[in-house]
Protein backbone atom coordinates (compact mmCIF):
# COMPACT_ATOMS: atom_id res chain seq x y z
CA UNK A 1 0.00 0.00 0.00
CA UNK A 2 1.65 3.18 -1.28
CA UNK A 3 0.17 6.88 0.09
CA UNK A 4 1.25 9.65 -1.90
CA UNK A 5 1.79 13.20 -0.98
CA UNK A 6 -0.08 16.27 -2.10
CA UNK A 7 1.18 19.55 -0.30
CA UNK A 8 0.16 22.48 -3.01
CA UNK A 9 -3.42 23.86 -2.73
CA UNK A 10 -4.78 26.95 -4.10
CA UNK A 11 -2.37 30.52 -4.50
CA UNK A 12 -2.80 32.98 -7.39
CA UNK A 13 -0.25 33.61 -9.86
CA UNK A 14 0.91 36.91 -11.29
CA UNK A 15 2.28 36.55 -15.13
CA UNK A 16 3.12 39.62 -16.75
CA UNK A 17 4.22 38.76 -20.72
CA UNK A 18 5.32 41.00 -23.09
CA UNK A 19 7.31 39.87 -25.55
CA UNK A 20 9.44 41.38 -28.29
CA UNK A 21 11.91 39.69 -30.96
CA UNK A 22 13.57 42.00 -33.45
CA UNK A 23 16.41 41.05 -36.35
CA UNK A 24 14.79 39.72 -38.79
CA UNK A 25 15.22 39.86 -42.75
CA UNK A 26 13.82 38.34 -45.51
CA UNK A 27 14.68 35.29 -46.84
CA UNK A 28 15.06 34.92 -50.39
CA UNK A 29 14.84 31.55 -52.17
CA UNK A 30 11.93 28.26 -51.70
CA UNK A 31 11.14 27.80 -48.12
CA UNK A 32 8.73 25.12 -47.07
CA UNK A 33 9.92 24.13 -43.74
CA UNK A 34 7.53 24.34 -40.63
CA UNK A 35 8.75 27.51 -39.35
CA UNK A 36 5.43 29.29 -39.94
CA UNK A 37 6.75 32.56 -39.02
CA UNK A 38 5.99 34.95 -41.42
CA UNK A 39 4.04 35.04 -44.74
CA UNK A 40 5.13 33.11 -47.79
CA UNK A 41 4.94 34.92 -51.07
CA UNK A 42 5.47 32.12 -53.80
CA UNK A 43 9.52 31.56 -53.62
CA UNK A 44 9.59 34.35 -51.06
CA UNK A 45 10.09 33.88 -47.23
CA UNK A 46 9.40 37.15 -45.34
CA UNK A 47 10.97 36.07 -41.54
CA UNK A 48 9.55 37.78 -38.06
CA UNK A 49 10.15 41.13 -36.89
CA UNK A 50 8.34 41.36 -34.37
CA UNK A 51 6.43 39.03 -31.68
CA UNK A 52 3.68 40.07 -28.77
CA UNK A 53 2.59 37.68 -26.46
CA UNK A 54 -1.19 37.56 -25.14
CA UNK A 55 -2.50 38.65 -22.60
CA UNK A 56 -0.12 41.05 -21.13
CA UNK A 57 -0.64 39.64 -17.75
CA UNK A 58 -2.37 36.17 -15.80
CA UNK A 59 -3.69 35.78 -12.31
CA UNK A 60 -3.89 31.69 -11.64
CA UNK A 61 -4.54 29.99 -8.63
CA UNK A 62 -2.17 27.20 -7.89
CA UNK A 63 -2.43 24.29 -10.28
CA UNK A 64 -4.23 26.08 -12.80
CA UNK A 65 -3.43 26.56 -16.43
CA UNK A 66 -4.03 29.58 -19.34
CA UNK A 67 -2.39 29.61 -22.34
CA UNK A 68 -0.24 32.50 -23.81
CA UNK A 69 -0.79 33.33 -27.57
CA UNK A 70 2.71 34.55 -29.62
CA UNK A 71 1.20 36.62 -32.31
CA UNK A 72 4.54 37.57 -35.02
CA UNK A 73 4.52 40.75 -37.60
CA UNK A 74 6.35 39.61 -40.43
CA UNK A 75 8.44 42.09 -42.33
CA UNK A 76 5.48 42.32 -45.05
CA UNK A 77 3.48 43.40 -42.34
CA UNK A 78 1.31 39.96 -41.91
CA UNK A 79 0.87 38.77 -38.80
CA UNK A 80 0.65 34.65 -37.33
CA UNK A 81 0.62 32.65 -34.71
CA UNK A 82 3.53 31.52 -33.54
CA UNK A 83 2.60 29.85 -30.20
CA UNK A 84 3.80 26.38 -31.33
CA UNK A 85 6.71 28.09 -33.06
CA UNK A 86 8.72 29.76 -30.20
CA UNK A 87 10.66 27.70 -27.68
CA UNK A 88 9.42 28.46 -24.03
CA UNK A 89 11.34 27.89 -21.18
CA UNK A 90 10.79 28.32 -16.91
CA UNK A 91 13.77 29.37 -14.99
CA UNK A 92 11.99 27.47 -11.84
CA UNK A 93 9.82 24.53 -12.78
CA UNK A 94 9.01 24.23 -9.18
CA UNK A 95 7.43 27.83 -9.34
CA UNK A 96 5.98 27.46 -12.63
CA UNK A 97 6.26 25.42 -15.84
CA UNK A 98 5.34 26.42 -19.38
CA UNK A 99 4.55 24.05 -21.78
CA UNK A 100 6.33 23.65 -25.16
CA UNK A 101 3.13 25.31 -26.71
CA UNK A 102 2.94 28.10 -24.57
CA UNK A 103 0.41 26.66 -21.49
CA UNK A 104 1.72 28.64 -18.45
CA UNK A 105 0.78 25.96 -15.27
CA UNK A 106 0.81 27.31 -11.50
CA UNK A 107 2.57 24.99 -9.45
CA UNK A 108 3.97 26.62 -5.68
CA UNK A 109 4.46 30.08 -4.12
CA UNK A 110 7.52 31.73 -5.27
CA UNK A 111 9.32 33.36 -8.63
CA UNK A 112 10.65 32.62 -11.65
CA UNK A 113 11.19 33.56 -15.15
CA UNK A 114 10.52 32.57 -18.21
CA UNK A 115 11.52 33.01 -21.92
CA UNK A 116 10.72 32.54 -25.22
CA UNK A 117 13.52 31.35 -28.33
CA UNK A 118 12.73 31.82 -31.85
CA UNK A 119 14.68 30.16 -34.52
CA UNK A 120 14.70 32.99 -37.22
CA UNK A 121 16.35 30.46 -39.65
CA UNK A 122 20.42 31.79 -38.95
CA UNK A 123 20.49 32.56 -35.89
CA UNK A 124 18.19 32.30 -32.20
CA UNK A 125 16.33 35.36 -30.70
CA UNK A 126 15.89 35.22 -27.16
CA UNK A 127 12.56 37.36 -25.03
CA UNK A 128 13.48 39.49 -22.32
CA UNK A 129 12.54 37.00 -19.39
CA UNK A 130 9.08 37.22 -18.24
CA UNK A 131 8.56 37.50 -14.19
CA UNK A 132 6.13 35.03 -12.77
CA UNK A 133 5.26 35.44 -9.42
CA UNK A 134 3.02 32.95 -7.21
CA UNK A 135 1.55 34.10 -4.73
CA UNK A 136 -0.46 31.20 -1.79
CA UNK A 137 -3.71 31.92 -0.72
CA UNK A 138 -4.26 33.72 2.42
CA UNK A 139 -6.84 30.90 3.58
CA UNK A 140 -7.25 27.28 2.28
CA UNK A 141 -10.25 24.82 2.77
CA UNK A 142 -8.54 21.50 1.89
CA UNK A 143 -9.68 19.80 5.55
CA UNK A 144 -5.89 19.41 7.48
CA UNK A 145 -7.35 16.90 9.55
CA UNK A 146 -7.77 14.40 7.11
CA UNK A 147 -5.30 12.16 5.66
CA UNK A 148 -2.13 13.93 4.26
CA UNK A 149 -3.22 17.92 4.36
CA UNK A 150 -6.59 17.12 2.97
CA UNK A 151 -5.93 14.11 0.67
CA UNK A 152 -5.70 10.21 1.51
CA UNK A 153 -4.33 8.12 -1.75
CA UNK A 154 -4.48 4.73 -0.95
CA UNK A 155 -2.61 1.85 -3.72
CA UNK A 156 -5.02 -0.85 -2.78
CA UNK A 157 -3.86 -3.69 -5.51
CA UNK A 158 -0.43 -3.05 -6.89
CA UNK A 159 0.35 -2.71 -10.52
CA UNK A 160 -3.25 -1.77 -11.56
CA UNK A 161 -4.68 1.47 -12.70
CA UNK A 162 -7.50 2.33 -9.64
CA UNK A 163 -9.93 5.23 -9.52
CA UNK A 164 -13.01 5.94 -7.36
CA UNK A 165 -16.49 5.73 -8.98
CA UNK A 166 -18.40 6.61 -6.05
CA UNK A 167 -18.15 7.91 -2.80
CA UNK A 168 -20.76 8.09 0.20
CA UNK A 169 -20.75 8.68 4.11
CA UNK A 170 -21.12 5.90 6.45
CA UNK A 171 -21.79 6.26 10.60
CA UNK A 172 -21.43 9.86 10.35
CA UNK A 173 -17.77 10.24 9.71
CA UNK A 174 -16.30 7.36 7.67
CA UNK A 175 -15.90 7.58 3.66
CA UNK A 176 -16.62 4.87 2.03
CA UNK A 177 -15.29 4.68 -1.65
CA UNK A 178 -16.45 2.22 -4.55
CA UNK A 179 -13.49 2.07 -7.21
CA UNK A 180 -12.13 -0.40 -10.26
CA UNK A 181 -8.82 -1.99 -9.66
CA UNK A 182 -7.15 -2.91 -12.87
CA UNK A 183 -9.96 -3.07 -15.94
CA UNK A 184 -12.85 -4.69 -14.62
CA UNK A 185 -12.64 -5.56 -11.13
CA UNK A 186 -14.33 -3.63 -7.96
CA UNK A 187 -12.52 -2.76 -5.05
CA UNK A 188 -14.42 -0.87 -1.71
CA UNK A 189 -12.26 0.96 0.42
CA UNK A 190 -13.71 2.83 3.79
CA UNK A 191 -11.53 5.41 5.79
CA UNK A 192 -12.25 6.60 9.28
CA UNK A 193 -12.63 10.69 9.91
CA UNK A 194 -8.95 11.50 9.70
CA UNK A 195 -8.29 9.92 6.46
CA UNK A 196 -6.99 5.92 7.41
CA UNK A 197 -7.99 2.69 6.14
CA UNK A 198 -10.61 1.19 8.15
CA UNK A 199 -8.89 -2.25 9.96
CA UNK A 200 -12.43 -3.20 10.98
CA UNK A 201 -13.66 -2.79 7.18
CA UNK A 202 -13.25 -5.80 4.93
CA UNK A 203 -9.81 -7.18 5.23
CA UNK A 204 -7.76 -4.01 6.40
CA UNK A 205 -9.74 -1.49 5.76
CA UNK A 206 -10.59 -2.65 1.55
CA UNK A 207 -12.71 -5.59 0.13
CA UNK A 208 -12.32 -7.06 -3.06
CA UNK A 209 -13.64 -10.21 -5.10
CA UNK A 210 -11.08 -11.90 -3.83
CA UNK A 211 -11.65 -11.33 0.10
CA UNK A 212 -15.66 -11.00 -0.12
CA UNK A 213 -15.52 -14.78 -2.52
CA UNK A 214 -18.31 -12.35 -4.52
CA UNK A 215 -17.20 -12.38 -7.80
CA UNK A 216 -18.90 -8.61 -9.77
CA UNK A 217 -17.19 -7.25 -12.75
CA UNK A 218 -17.94 -3.84 -14.16
CA UNK A 219 -18.94 -2.75 -11.16
CA UNK A 220 -19.61 1.37 -11.48
CA UNK A 221 -22.06 2.01 -8.77
CA UNK A 222 -23.30 1.85 -5.05
CA UNK A 223 -25.58 2.79 -2.70
CA UNK A 224 -25.45 2.37 1.35
CA UNK A 225 -28.96 1.22 3.06
CA UNK A 226 -30.32 2.96 6.04
CA UNK A 227 -29.23 -0.07 8.48
CA UNK A 228 -25.46 0.46 6.82
CA UNK A 229 -25.75 -2.47 4.52
CA UNK A 230 -24.09 -1.93 1.48
CA UNK A 231 -25.30 -2.46 -2.38
CA UNK A 232 -22.95 -2.92 -5.37
CA UNK A 233 -24.47 -3.17 -9.04
CA UNK A 234 -22.64 -4.66 -12.04
CA UNK A 235 -22.99 -8.27 -13.78
CA UNK A 236 -21.79 -11.94 -12.41
CA UNK A 237 -19.57 -14.24 -14.48
CA UNK A 238 -22.28 -15.31 -16.87
CA UNK A 239 -22.70 -11.14 -18.20
CA UNK A 240 -25.73 -11.25 -16.32
CA UNK A 241 -27.06 -7.76 -14.34
CA UNK A 242 -26.34 -8.99 -10.49
CA UNK A 243 -26.04 -6.83 -6.90
CA UNK A 244 -24.29 -7.84 -4.16
CA UNK A 245 -25.03 -6.88 -0.62
CA UNK A 246 -22.49 -6.69 2.06
CA UNK A 247 -22.26 -5.71 5.51
CA UNK A 248 -21.56 -3.03 7.52
CA UNK A 249 -18.13 -4.74 8.64
CA UNK A 250 -17.44 -5.13 4.46
CA UNK A 251 -18.32 -9.07 5.13
CA UNK A 252 -21.20 -10.51 2.39
CA UNK A 253 -24.54 -10.25 3.48
CA UNK A 254 -25.89 -14.12 3.19
CA UNK A 255 -29.55 -13.52 3.92
CA UNK A 256 -29.34 -11.80 0.50
CA UNK A 257 -29.66 -13.69 -2.80
CA UNK A 258 -27.28 -16.71 -3.23
CA UNK A 259 -24.51 -16.42 -0.24
CA UNK A 260 -24.82 -12.16 -0.86
CA UNK A 261 -25.36 -12.00 -4.45
CA UNK A 262 -28.82 -11.68 -6.49
CA UNK A 263 -28.75 -12.56 -10.15
CA UNK A 264 -31.04 -11.48 -12.34
CA UNK A 265 -31.76 -13.11 -16.15
CA UNK A 266 -30.89 -9.43 -17.76
CA UNK A 267 -28.20 -9.31 -20.05
CA UNK A 268 -26.20 -6.91 -22.06
CA UNK A 269 -26.97 -4.20 -19.23
CA UNK A 270 -24.02 -1.90 -18.62
CA UNK A 271 -24.54 -0.27 -15.10
CA UNK A 272 -24.36 3.37 -14.75
CA UNK A 273 -25.99 4.12 -11.09
CA UNK A 274 -28.07 1.97 -8.62
CA UNK A 275 -30.03 3.65 -5.65
CA UNK A 276 -32.34 2.04 -2.85
CA UNK A 277 -35.52 3.21 -2.42
CA UNK A 278 -35.81 2.89 1.41
CA UNK A 279 -39.44 3.85 2.04
CA UNK A 280 -40.47 1.18 -0.44
CA UNK A 281 -37.62 -1.38 -0.05
CA UNK A 282 -36.64 -1.57 -4.11
CA UNK A 283 -33.69 -1.02 -5.73
CA UNK A 284 -33.57 0.83 -9.14
CA UNK A 285 -30.40 0.24 -11.46
CA UNK A 286 -30.00 2.34 -14.33
CA UNK A 287 -28.08 1.34 -17.71
CA UNK A 288 -27.44 3.31 -20.68
CA UNK A 289 -30.98 3.29 -22.42
CA UNK A 290 -32.90 1.29 -19.80
CA UNK A 291 -34.29 1.14 -16.07
CA UNK A 292 -34.51 -2.02 -14.19
CA UNK A 293 -36.65 -2.19 -10.56
CA UNK A 294 -35.65 -4.93 -8.36
CA UNK A 295 -37.11 -6.22 -5.30
CA UNK A 296 -36.13 -6.36 -1.60
CA UNK A 297 -35.10 -9.57 -2.27
CA UNK A 298 -33.17 -8.73 -5.41
CA UNK A 299 -35.60 -10.25 -8.00
CA UNK A 300 -36.79 -8.39 -10.79
CA UNK A 301 -40.05 -6.37 -9.92
CA UNK A 302 -42.37 -7.45 -12.78
CA UNK A 303 -45.08 -4.93 -11.83
CA UNK A 304 -42.68 -2.13 -13.20
CA UNK A 305 -42.96 -1.19 -16.58
CA UNK A 306 -42.54 -4.21 -18.61
CA UNK A 307 -41.90 -7.07 -16.56
CA UNK A 308 -39.82 -4.81 -14.37
CA UNK A 309 -37.76 -2.95 -17.10
CA UNK A 310 -38.53 0.22 -18.83
CA UNK A 311 -36.44 0.76 -22.08
CA UNK A 312 -36.23 4.14 -23.02
CA UNK A 313 -37.11 5.12 -27.26
CA UNK A 314 -34.57 6.47 -29.32
CA UNK A 315 -37.11 9.45 -28.75
CA UNK A 316 -36.71 9.76 -25.03
CA UNK A 317 -33.73 10.03 -23.11
CA UNK A 318 -31.75 7.61 -24.31
CA UNK A 319 -28.22 8.32 -23.14
CA UNK A 320 -28.71 8.00 -19.63
CA UNK A 321 -25.60 9.40 -17.41
CA UNK A 322 -27.33 9.35 -13.85
CA UNK A 323 -30.39 9.47 -12.09
CA UNK A 324 -31.69 10.57 -8.33
CA UNK A 325 -34.93 9.22 -6.21
CA UNK A 326 -37.48 12.07 -5.32
CA UNK A 327 -38.80 11.71 -1.47
CA UNK A 328 -41.92 10.78 -2.77
CA UNK A 329 -40.13 7.70 -4.52
CA UNK A 330 -40.42 9.40 -7.95
CA UNK A 331 -36.59 9.18 -10.10
CA UNK A 332 -35.41 11.77 -12.26
CA UNK A 333 -32.68 10.61 -14.48
CA UNK A 334 -30.18 13.00 -16.77
CA UNK A 335 -28.73 12.28 -20.03
CA UNK A 336 -29.07 13.06 -23.54
CA UNK A 337 -32.21 13.36 -25.62
CA UNK A 338 -32.48 12.68 -29.49
CA UNK A 339 -31.33 16.33 -30.56
CA UNK A 340 -28.02 15.78 -28.26
CA UNK A 341 -29.64 18.03 -25.81
CA UNK A 342 -28.98 18.12 -22.09
CA UNK A 343 -32.16 16.17 -20.85
CA UNK A 344 -34.05 14.85 -17.78
CA UNK A 345 -37.04 12.44 -18.02
CA UNK A 346 -39.30 11.62 -14.21
CA UNK A 347 -40.86 8.74 -13.74
CA UNK A 348 -43.67 7.49 -11.66
CA UNK A 349 -43.55 4.95 -9.25
CA UNK A 350 -45.16 2.45 -11.99
CA UNK A 351 -42.27 3.09 -14.44
CA UNK A 352 -44.38 5.69 -16.41
CA UNK A 353 -43.32 8.80 -17.58
CA UNK A 354 -44.46 11.35 -14.66
CA UNK A 355 -47.35 13.71 -17.38
CA UNK A 356 -46.81 16.38 -14.63
CA UNK A 357 -43.35 17.03 -15.68
CA UNK A 358 -41.95 19.27 -18.75
CA UNK A 359 -43.41 17.77 -21.59
CA UNK A 360 -44.52 14.09 -21.68
CA UNK A 361 -42.58 13.72 -18.52
CA UNK A 362 -38.87 15.06 -20.15
CA UNK A 363 -37.32 18.28 -20.34
CA UNK A 364 -34.34 19.77 -22.37
CA UNK A 365 -32.09 22.66 -22.89
CA UNK A 366 -31.05 23.91 -25.75
CA UNK A 367 -27.05 25.01 -25.71
CA UNK A 368 -25.54 27.39 -28.17
CA UNK A 369 -25.51 26.19 -31.70
CA UNK A 370 -22.43 24.85 -32.63
CA UNK A 371 -21.39 23.27 -29.88
CA UNK A 372 -19.57 20.07 -29.70
CA UNK A 373 -18.66 16.97 -27.49
CA UNK A 374 -21.91 17.51 -25.30
CA UNK A 375 -22.18 15.23 -22.47
CA UNK A 376 -24.18 14.72 -19.16
CA UNK A 377 -22.62 13.80 -15.91
CA UNK A 378 -24.39 13.80 -13.14
CA UNK A 379 -27.65 15.23 -11.62
CA UNK A 380 -28.80 16.50 -8.32
CA UNK A 381 -32.04 17.85 -6.66
CA UNK A 382 -31.99 21.16 -4.52
CA UNK A 383 -34.14 21.91 -1.28
CA UNK A 384 -36.63 23.52 -2.95
CA UNK A 385 -37.40 20.84 -5.94
CA UNK A 386 -35.15 22.80 -8.36
CA UNK A 387 -33.18 20.08 -10.79
CA UNK A 388 -29.59 20.61 -11.49
CA UNK A 389 -27.53 18.44 -14.14
CA UNK A 390 -23.46 18.23 -14.71
CA UNK A 391 -22.01 17.53 -18.22
CA UNK A 392 -19.25 19.09 -20.37
CA UNK A 393 -19.33 20.85 -23.90
CA UNK A 394 -17.19 22.81 -26.16
CA UNK A 395 -19.26 25.99 -26.97
CA UNK A 396 -18.95 27.55 -30.54
CA UNK A 397 -15.64 29.22 -30.84
CA UNK A 398 -14.09 28.17 -27.69
CA UNK A 399 -11.02 26.20 -28.24
CA UNK A 400 -11.19 24.00 -24.77
CA UNK A 401 -14.12 22.10 -23.28
CA UNK A 402 -16.43 23.72 -20.16
CA UNK A 403 -17.96 22.34 -17.51
CA UNK A 404 -21.58 23.02 -17.90
CA UNK A 405 -24.64 22.90 -15.56
CA UNK A 406 -28.25 23.29 -16.74
CA UNK A 407 -31.06 23.88 -13.97
CA UNK A 408 -35.41 23.12 -14.27
CA UNK A 409 -37.43 23.74 -11.78
CA UNK A 410 -39.74 21.12 -10.31
CA UNK A 411 -42.20 20.43 -13.12
CA UNK A 412 -39.49 20.44 -15.67
CA UNK A 413 -39.31 23.85 -16.72
CA UNK A 414 -36.15 25.19 -17.50
CA UNK A 415 -34.80 27.32 -14.80
CA UNK A 416 -34.80 30.94 -16.10
CA UNK A 417 -33.48 32.59 -12.50
CA UNK A 418 -30.12 30.46 -13.35
CA UNK A 419 -27.90 32.37 -15.72
CA UNK A 420 -29.30 34.09 -18.34
CA UNK A 421 -29.43 31.14 -21.01
CA UNK A 422 -30.84 28.40 -18.28
CA UNK A 423 -27.29 26.74 -18.38
CA UNK A 424 -24.14 28.07 -17.69
CA UNK A 425 -20.53 27.19 -18.92
CA UNK A 426 -17.51 27.58 -16.25
CA UNK A 427 -13.89 26.58 -16.33
CA UNK A 428 -12.04 25.29 -13.68
CA UNK A 429 -9.30 26.10 -16.05
CA UNK A 430 -9.69 24.86 -19.67
CA UNK A 431 -10.18 22.61 -20.71
CA UNK A 432 -12.94 21.37 -18.53
CA UNK A 433 -15.32 18.44 -17.42
CA UNK A 434 -18.00 18.67 -14.33
CA UNK A 435 -18.27 15.01 -13.17
CA UNK A 436 -20.34 15.36 -10.47
CA UNK A 437 -22.84 17.56 -8.66
CA UNK A 438 -24.14 18.02 -5.24
CA UNK A 439 -26.76 20.91 -3.89
CA UNK A 440 -25.84 21.95 -0.29
CA UNK A 441 -28.73 22.82 2.21
CA UNK A 442 -28.49 26.13 1.51
CA UNK A 443 -29.13 25.89 -2.37
CA UNK A 444 -25.65 26.46 -3.26
CA UNK A 445 -24.04 24.13 -5.99
CA UNK A 446 -21.12 22.60 -5.91
CA UNK A 447 -19.65 20.61 -9.19
CA UNK A 448 -16.46 18.82 -9.25
CA UNK A 449 -14.28 17.56 -11.82
CA UNK A 450 -11.29 17.58 -13.82
CA UNK A 451 -9.38 19.87 -16.30
CA UNK A 452 -5.80 20.33 -18.07
CA UNK A 453 -6.58 16.83 -19.88
CA UNK A 454 -7.74 15.09 -17.05
CA UNK A 455 -4.58 15.43 -14.92
CA UNK A 456 -5.74 18.24 -11.95
CA UNK A 457 -9.15 18.35 -10.49
CA UNK A 458 -11.34 20.85 -8.94
CA UNK A 459 -14.40 22.04 -7.13
CA UNK A 460 -16.84 25.35 -8.39
CA UNK A 461 -18.98 26.44 -6.01
CA UNK A 462 -22.62 28.52 -7.23
CA UNK A 463 -25.24 30.54 -5.69
CA UNK A 464 -28.42 29.79 -6.46
CA UNK A 465 -28.47 31.58 -9.53
CA UNK A 466 -25.68 30.70 -11.21
CA UNK A 467 -22.75 32.77 -10.06
CA UNK A 468 -19.57 32.05 -8.64
CA UNK A 469 -19.70 31.99 -4.73
CA UNK A 470 -16.83 34.05 -4.08
CA UNK A 471 -16.52 33.15 -0.47
CA UNK A 472 -15.76 30.04 -1.42
CA UNK A 473 -11.78 28.95 -2.00
CA UNK A 474 -10.77 31.70 -4.45
CA UNK A 475 -13.09 33.14 -6.39
CA UNK A 476 -15.92 30.45 -6.05
CA UNK A 477 -12.63 27.70 -7.55
CA UNK A 478 -10.54 24.97 -5.63
CA UNK A 479 -7.96 23.68 -7.59
CA UNK A 480 -6.19 20.19 -6.61
CA UNK A 481 -3.26 19.23 -8.95
CA UNK A 482 -2.69 15.53 -9.98
CA UNK A 483 -6.03 14.08 -8.73
CA UNK A 484 -9.08 13.27 -11.25
CA UNK A 485 -12.57 13.88 -9.06
CA UNK A 486 -15.31 11.25 -10.47
CA UNK A 487 -17.27 11.16 -7.22
CA UNK A 488 -18.83 14.13 -4.43
CA UNK A 489 -20.49 13.82 -1.86
CA UNK A 490 -21.76 16.45 1.34
CA UNK A 491 -21.50 15.14 4.79
CA UNK A 492 -23.78 16.64 7.49
CA UNK A 493 -21.38 18.44 9.02
CA UNK A 494 -21.07 20.42 5.47
CA UNK A 495 -17.86 18.90 4.75
CA UNK A 496 -17.40 18.15 1.12
CA UNK A 497 -15.84 14.78 0.55
CA UNK A 498 -14.72 13.19 -2.79
CA UNK A 499 -13.37 10.51 -4.65
CA UNK A 500 -11.10 9.55 -8.34
CA UNK A 501 -7.27 9.05 -9.12
CA UNK A 502 -4.16 10.22 -8.45
CA UNK A 503 -1.63 10.41 -11.14
CA UNK A 504 2.43 10.33 -9.99
CA UNK A 505 3.78 12.71 -12.19
CA UNK A 506 6.53 10.80 -12.03
CA UNK A 507 5.40 6.68 -13.24
CA UNK A 508 2.25 7.60 -14.73
CA UNK A 509 0.71 5.32 -12.06
CA UNK A 510 -3.00 5.69 -10.55
CA UNK A 511 -4.38 5.42 -7.41
CA UNK A 512 -7.57 5.56 -5.35
CA UNK A 513 -7.82 9.22 -3.99
CA UNK A 514 -10.11 10.85 -1.73
CA UNK A 515 -10.28 14.54 -0.89
CA UNK A 516 -11.81 16.74 2.03
CA UNK A 517 -12.68 20.16 1.84
CA UNK A 518 -14.22 22.46 4.80
CA UNK A 519 -17.34 24.18 4.22
CA UNK A 520 -19.36 26.76 6.00
CA UNK A 521 -22.93 25.25 5.21
CA UNK A 522 -23.85 22.19 7.36
CA UNK A 523 -26.31 19.80 5.53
Amino acid sequence: MITRILRNFPGIVMVVCTLVFSGCSPYDGDYSGGYGGGGYGGSEYYSVDTIQVTPAALNLLVGDTQSLTATATCDDYSQEDLSWEVTWHSSDTSVATVSPYGEVTAVSAGTAEITAKYDNLYSYIYSTPITVTVIAAPTSLVDSTFGDNGLAVYDAVPDTVERIQSVKVVQQDKTLGLGIAGSRTYILVQLLNNGSLDTGFGAGGVVTSTTSGLNLIDANAMDVMPDGKIVVAGTNSSAHLALIRLNADGSPDTSYGAGGMASTPITGFSVSRVMYDATNGLYYVLGASSIVRLTAAGTVDAIYGTNGIVALPPSSVSSISSGILQADGKLIIAGLDNANRMAVARFTMAGKPDSSFGTGGEASVTIYTGYSNLATTDVAIAPNGDIFISGTATLRGEKYSNAIVAGFNSRGAELYSFGTVRFLSYDFTSPSVGRCIVVQADGKIIVAGDYAGNSKGGFIRLNPEGTLDSGFGSRGKISIPSVRINALTIRQDGKIVAGGTQVDQNSNAMHLAFIRITNDSPQ
